[in-house]
């Protein structure tokens, strides 16, 4: 039984959608392994400063060297994990949201 649930935002759903088909398919298994532990050492997860814009506690994890998924944890319940964008490498720079 995977320890997380994921929710997903349009935004991310149409992140996810610009992405190639080899590139999908990494995002959907680097998802599988955040459902288990989303600080698992191969994803690096670090917090980030995000508050600015969404008002919460904003996470970056790599799928690969070059693709990144930017997440929260649901207000309501630790236990889901809201898939907010996901891109390449300089997405957090493109949506303006910096390292904490």
């Amino acid at each position: 039984m995977k320890k997380y649930e994921i929710g997903y935002t349009d935004n991310f759903i149409k992140d996810l959608n610009k992405l190639s088909t080899q590139e999908q398919l990494l995002v959907l298994k680097t998802i599988d392994i955040m459902e288990e532990n989303p600080y698992y050492q191969s994803l690096r997860t670090k917090k980030m400063n995000g508050r600015r814009k969404y008002q919460r506690e904003l996470f970056k994890s790599r799928v690969n060297r070059d693709i990144r998924l930017i997440w929260y944890f649901d207000d309501d319940n630790d236990k889901i994990i809201v898939m907010l964008e996901v891109g390449h490498h300089d997405v957090e720079k493109q949506r303006k949201i910096q390292r904490h």
